[in-house]
């Protein structure tokens, strides 16, 4: 049973970022990265989903595209403070 808390963090992530979760869970790279791809579609800023990606190319051993996309994370979470 999902509870409020959850039910609450899914539905302000963007579209996507969930589902990628998921797919993230279940050790489908692929899958998990189109999935926040989508999610960064909805929010250009979404550093979660950028972080990730990275961590997905990680596990297949994409070091630059991984190398990119925390990057790019780095960048917004320090943008933000």
């Amino acid at each position: 049973m999902m509870t409020i808390k959850k039910l609450i963090f899914n539905l302000l992530q963007p579209k996507g970022y969930t589902k990628g979760i998921l797919c993230y869970k279940k050790m489908e790279w692929g899958k998990a990265i189109v999935n926040f791809n989508n999610a960064i579609s909805s929010n250009k800023n979404h550093s979660k989903s950028y972080f990730k990606i990275g961590v997905c190319y990680l596990k297949i051993n994409e070091y630059k595209q991984a190398y990119d996309n925390i990057s790019k994370a780095i960048e917004l979470n320090s943008c933000a403070e």
